[in-house]
């Protein structure tokens, strides 16, 4: 599903890469890159991701996707400025420079708050639904296909929890006739389809689902399978897959402020058929909307 993953940085504080950028700091790695807080010569502070060797598929045209990424803009949506390459120790590698966001993503902020109030977790459901549809909008549409609890940021906005959809650096639109993409991402949110190797906006509509659903529980909607150690990436596939073959409980049993209607849509964007969900994020945004 990625390359080989860094978990070493690559460039150490102070580091010049190329004329543009000094880094700042290591931000973090994952499977698909690591993360840096750099400075721009002439534009400030932004973060630049870096993509492990074999990070992305051969057959990508990673650069006509930047382009696309560079003109997507909305407020609950990462900005990206800039890509290219940068030489390291592994040869050069491509990265994209995107706004830097000081705040804390939603993991972190569940760690930290167990559960949230609930016009918090509307708040963000709505921001989340909202920057999705806006890549989902597009034609063909922009799918996320890494849609995680890392890779969402939330910041407080004068008392009011702002959320921003980040790490569209594995996105793909889709196939303009077959209306599907080539499904990478990470195992634990992936809806099932993504294991057989495809991906359409309705797979996008079940990782959203997820972490909505997390975000009104306080509690993620399967938990992680227990494996022994070593076990092997298609063990722990195929162990996911299996913890799904039941439905989430329904959100009712976890709080009783949330209208049934709440429950019933996010049990369908948790649908483990594709054909049952919402078929994008704006059809399922709406339905969140008339309640």
């Amino acid at each position: 599903m990625a390359g080989a993953r860094l978990s070493e940085p690559l460039f150490l504080p102070g580091t010049t890469l190329g004329t543009t950028y000094t880094v700042e700091a290591f931000l973090g790695a994952g499977a698909f890159g690591q993360v840096y807080r750099v400075t721009h010569r002439y534009l400030g502070r932004q973060a630049l991701k870096v993509f492990p060797p074999g990070g992305l598929d051969p057959a990508r045209d990673f650069f006509h996707e930047a382009r696309v990424l560079v003109a997507l803009t909305h407020p609950n949506i990462v900005r990206i400025f800039d890509a290219n390459v940068v030489e390291t120790a592994y040869g050069p590698l491509p990265y994209l420079a995107m706004e830097y966001i000081d705040g804390e993503t939603i993991r972190q902020m569940l760690q930290r708050r167990v559960r949230l109030g609930l016009a918090e977790a509307n708040a963000l459901a709505e921001d989340l639904c909202a920057g999705l549809s806006e890549a989902h909008r597009l034609e063909p549409a922009l799918l996320h296909l890494d849609l995680t609890t890392d890779n969402i940021l939330v910041t407080d906005q004068g008392g009011r929890l702002h959320a921003k959809i980040a790490d569209f650096g594995i996105a793909a639109q889709v196939h303009p006739i077959t209306r599907m993409a080539r499904a990478q991402g990470t195992f634990y949110f992936m809806a099932p389809e993504m294991f057989g190797g495809y991906a359409t906006p309705a797979s996008d509509v079940y990782m959203l689902g997820f972490i909505i659903y997390w975000l009104y529980a306080g509690l993620p909607p399967y938990p992680v399978p227990t494996l022994p150690e070593g076990a092997s990436t298609q063990d722990w596939a195929d162990a996911i897959q299996h913890s799904r073959t039941t439905p989430a409980p329904p959100l009712g049993r976890f709080r009783l402020d949330i209208p049934a209607e709440v429950t019933e849509l996010v049990a369908k964007a948790l649908s483990p058929d594709p054909n049952h969900r919402f078929p994008n994020a704006m059809m399922f945004w709406a339905a969140l909307r008339g309640v």
